[in-house]
């Protein structure tokens, strides 16, 4: 794996702890939180009337739980993969990128749907989400076409 790529999946991974931790948990815990991050949170639906986190279907609660259970245990497994360059971390990223490319389909899919969000703002959400189906669908075919993404570790004498 090339040093830019590693280091754009590092940062995708490192950057997601705190993002999903302070800002995508609130659509599960959001009263929970101290008041300054609810407010954040409230300004960001004000100002880009991301109008699906307001209305928080079964179906994104359901994605944020995986969110929670699933990829935020991965993001230290992956970061960990990644900086210590372990060809291990193949399987486990190309089912994880798989996995978030599907979810962040439907969100987008969904955006389109919606009637109370312009086209306008549409394509700033867009621009906020797309680089968690982009960043997944690269990370799950890089791993796919890469038998050992970080070489052949094998000592040859």
């Amino acid at each position: 794996m090339n040093s830019l790529l590693r280091i754009v999946f590092l940062v995708y991974f490192i950057t997601h702890i705190p993002i999903t931790i302070l800002v995508d948990l609130q659509i599960l815990f959001g009263e929970h939180y101290p008041e300054p991050l609810q407010q954040l949170f409230a300004w960001y639906i004000r100002t880009y009337n991301d109008q699906l986190v307001v209305l928080k279907p079964a179906w994104l609660q359901s994605f944020i739980w995986a969110e929670l259970f699933a990829q935020l245990p991965f993001f230290f497994v992956a970061t960990y993969g990644l900086l210590f360059k372990r060809n291990w971390i193949r399987i486990p990223s190309i089912i994880y990128g798989a996995h978030v490319a599907t979810t962040v389909w439907a969100i987008l899919a969904e955006f389109y749907t919606i009637q109370t969000i312009s086209v306008e703002e549409k394509f700033v959400l867009l621009g906020f989400y797309a680089p968690y189906l982009v960043i997944p669908l690269l990370l799950t075919f890089y791993m796919a076409v890469t038998p050992q993404p970080f070489g052949d570790k094998k000592k040859t004498k």
